[in-house]
């Protein structure tokens, strides 16, 4: 293959992912621009080593050595990836109720950052050896195939943990569009995987090193994608919201769907110890005063269908309607 023709093919790739990538990070930081948390944090780190790898591929063309370049292109292909993962794992801490579904999440955080330093120091372990072994003839630093199995390995551990960890949020949420938007949303965590593997087929493969490049740099740019879906896909859905609503002239369960504002209709819990530990058995974690997150239309709807009966069998059946604005999304 014609060495220029696969260097404008590895710069303009870089080019076109790495921008998408960025236009949905900046998009999302538009959208938080008044409530960063550490999801956010992350995913800024994770853009800024993007646009590193970018910068390197572009200006270092005659002016780094083929062996530091490959360094620090793998090491910021590392950083974006996992930094990426952690990103979508503090939105998931973010969303989450509950001390022990944190320090189960945090825990894997420390997973996820340790997973991280372990790919990073094997990269360092394996070009020094290999420099090492023949210190003239070599001229970059490739992956081998233990990078790759433990790449792989590591990649997919980190995906499905992901998928799995989010369906604690579906265990609280009654509204089924909600539900499948939530499903829709995390399942792309797979999307990072599936590059992965592409990734790792061609490094195990080592013929064509142009196309393992671009594997690498399109799953970098997937996994900051993703990491951003969950604000940037939010958005879309409240522009329209029956993609995934009932009618606006619909009623469910006590809650009559208009255009700006939900009537819900309930009896307020009473003081008594004893109707206030029903109502906060059936929904413990909607009820919690300090959650870190707004109540959403669905929140109120599932606080309504729970209490409800609860109430009814303490002889409280005065019904009050209470108007509740739209509340901004958590996500």
């Amino acid at each position: 293959m014609n060495p220029d023709a696969s260097s404008t093919q590895i710069e303009l790739t870089s080019t076109i992912c790495t921008a998408f990538a960025i236009a949905m990070t900046l998009l999302r930081l538009y959208i938080r621009w008044n409530n960063y948390r550490k999801d956010d944090h992350c995913a800024i780190l994770s853009m800024c080593f993007l646009v590193t790898q970018m910068v390197v591929i572009l200006v270092s063309k005659g002016q780094i050595d083929t062996f530091t370049l490959s360094y620090i292109f793998t090491a910021t292909f590392y950083a974006t990836v996992w930094s990426a993962r952690i990103a979508i794992l503090c939105t998931i801490i973010r969303l989450g109720r509950g001390r022990e579904q944190f320090r189960l999440h945090s825990v894997l955080a420390a997973i996820f950052i340790l997973l991280w330093a372990i790919l990073t120091c094997q990269l360092f372990w394996s070009c020094e050896a290999e420099r090492h072994r023949s210190p003239i003839n070599i001229s970059s630093c490739s992956p081998t195939r233990q990078m790759a199995i433990l790449q792989l390995t590591a990649g997919v551990f980190a995906d499905v943990t992901l998928l799995f960890s989010s369906l604690q949020l579906f265990c609280v949420i009654q509204d089924s569009s909600l539900r499948h938007r939530l499903k829709f949303i995390f399942s792309t965590c797979m999307a990072t995987t599936l590059a992965s593997i592409v990734h790792v087929s061609f490094i195990l493969k080592g013929k064509d090193k142009t196309m393992m490049l671009i594997a690498a740099l399109v799953e970098g740019c997937v996994a900051l994608s993703v990491a951003s879906l969950p604000v940037v896909t939010n958005i879309i859905f409240r522009l329209n919201p029956m993609l995934f609503h009932r009618s606006s002239h619909g009623t469910f369960r006590g809650i009559n769907y208009e255009s700006t504002v939900e009537t819900l209709i309930f009896t307020p819990c009473p003081d008594t110890q004893s109707v206030r530990d029903d109502c906060e058995s059936e929904t413990p974690s909607l009820l919690l005063p300090k959650a870190a997150f707004p109540r959403t239309a669905s929140d109120l709807e599932a606080i309504g269908i729970a209490i409800l009966p609860r109430l009814q069998t303490h002889g409280l059946t005065e019904p009050l309607a209470v108007h509740v604005h739209q509340l901004p999304s958590p996500y």
